[in-house]
Formats: structure tokens, C-alpha cells, sequence
């Protein structure tokens, strides 16, 4: 079982790739966490892993093993965190797990994905904006934080800690029915976005954000101005947009060249 992989991961030192998938594995427990956290630490040329334990046991105990793990991987240059409807673990271990992150300054891609961890608020997106603000070098950012208690608050806080990333090209936030959230927070993260001069791939996920209304909309048409721009993914169903807001964003369509172009509403 996984003591076997643990084992065979110790023998592959010079590993620099490592790719786990145990989405709805009942079993994977803390025990199996730990376990498989001592085999990672050993893999100090690891440059890419990606870890997907959605729907799974495993509570703060195996999520502290797993950070210290991860501490001393200074190799790491790209992580991928599928942790979604973890519904035991506390906000303040997923933004410790976040904090210990902000030290692999070699990182140029992070993937977290904590949809459905209901715990997840602003202490949380916190520490999420501390690895943007530490790790220079990230050109790509996938955050996927649905059905969680993040609030404006949070949003305020990762663009502020954002904005100064020169080489940031693709931006992810994926923060749907998240109540909490308003036309202040999203505003903002538009405005952050345009200051970027490499960005050239958006994604965000708005749909139930009741919150967002026109006024975020105007941000997003100038946004979508952005020279560099050119793969847009707008999923704003069940916000706050008037239909004269909704057609300003579809308009931009007609009025620039993209290389994709997907606007739900």
C-alpha cells in the first residue's frame, strides 16, 4: 500500500517530478499522510509535485506532517494542492500549511485548490498572498476556493501582495457562491491585475457572488483592455450584473482580438 510507495519514493532521490493522485481514497488517513510526508523530505531534487487528496480522511495532523515535508524542498519550482471538501482541517492550519509555502522562493507555478474546506477565510487567502509577495519568481497562479468564508477582506489583501509580480503571465481565482464577497474586493483584484505587464490568461469564477454588481463589471471592461491579454474566462451567473453591465463585457468581444473568449452570465 502506500508504506510500499513510501519506500519506493526514498530509493528515487534524485526524483524530480512527483505526481499523487488518492482522490476519494476512504482510507487515506493521517497515519498514511505521515508516512508518505517522511518519503517526500527525502527528495530534495524534487522540482514539480502535484497532490491530490480530495475528498479524503486526513485531518491537521497529516496537513502539519505534510508542510514540514515540504519545507526543505528549496528545488521546488511548480506545487499543485487538491484538497477539496476537507471540512476537518482548521483555517489556521491551512494558512500555516500556506505561510510554510512563502519560503520556496524558487516557485514559478502554484495550483490550491481548497473548494468546499468550509474553515478557509482570510487568515487563510492571508498567507496565500505572502507566497506572492516572497516568491518573486511565480508566473502562474491557480487559486480555486469555492463554498469557503473568505470575504473582501482577503481579496484586498492578495492584491495588494500581487500587484508588484512582473513575470505573473496566467491568474486563477475561482471563488463561487462566496457570499462574503463584493464589488470593493473584486474591484480591486481587477485594478491589480491591469498593473501586470505580462498577464495574458484570466480566469475568474464569480457565479453566485450576488455581491458583484456593474460596478465591478467597469473594472473588468478595462481590464479586459489589457494589451497582453488574449485567453479570457468570465463565469459571473447569479451575480449582481445588469443586463446593461452584462453586455459591456460581452461588447469587448467585438472590440479586441482574443485568442479565446468565454463570458457566462
Amino acid at each position: 500500500g502506500l508504506t510500499a510507495l513510501s519506500q519506493s519514493i526514498e530509493i528515487l532521490k534524485n526524483l524530480e517530478v512527483l505526481k499523487l493522485q488518492f482522490y476519494q481514497c476512504s482510507k487515506i488517513s493521517d497515519e498514511s499522510i505521515c508516512i508518505l510526508s517522511i518519503a517526500i523530505s527525502c527528495l530534495q531534487n524534487l522540482k514539480e509535485l502535484c497532490l491530490d487528496l480530495s475528498e479524503t480522511k486526513f485531518t491537521e495532523n497529516g496537513l502539519d506532517a505534510l508542510k514540514n515535508s515540504i519545507n526543505g524542498l528549496k528545488q521546488l519550482e511548480k506545487v499543485y494542492f487538491f484538497f477539496d471538501d476537507n471540512k476537518k482541517i482548521s483555517d489556521e492550519s491551512f494558512s500555516a500549511f500556506c505561510d510554510s509555502l512563502s519560503g520556496l522562493t524558487s516557485l514559478t507555478r502554484i495550483t490550491l485548490c481548497f473548494p468546499g474546506c468550509i474553515q478557509v477565510s482570510d487568515r487563510t487567502m492571508i498567507a496565500i498572498s505572502n507566497i506572492m509577495f516572497r516568491c518573486r519568481k511565480i508566473d502562474t497562479i491557480h487559486l480555486i476556493l469555492g463554498d469557503t468564508e473568505i470575504t473582501n477582506e482577503g481579496l484586498l489583501e492578495l492584491a495588494e501582495k500581487t500587484k508588484r509580480m512582473e513575470l505573473l503571465s496566467e491568474f486563477t481565482l475561482s471563488i463561487p457562491c462566496t457570499l462574503a464577497v463584493s464589488d470593493e474586493g473584486v474591484c480591486r483584484v481587477a485594478e491589480m491585475l491591469c498593473e501586470l505587464p505580462l498577464l495574458s490568461k484570466i480566469n475568474l469564477v464569480l457565479s453566485g457572488c450576488n455581491q458583484v454588481t456593474d460596478k465591478s463589471a467597469e473594472k473588468l471592461v478595462n481590464l479586459l483592455q489589457h494589451p497582453r491579454l488574449g485567453q479570457v474566462q468570465l463565469l459571473m451567473k447569479g451575480t449582481g450584473l445588469s443586463e446593461n453591465g452584462k453586455s459591456k463585457l460581452q461588447n469587448v468581444k467585438s472590440q479586441k482580438e482574443f485568442k479565446s473568449f468565454t463570458f457566462q452570465s
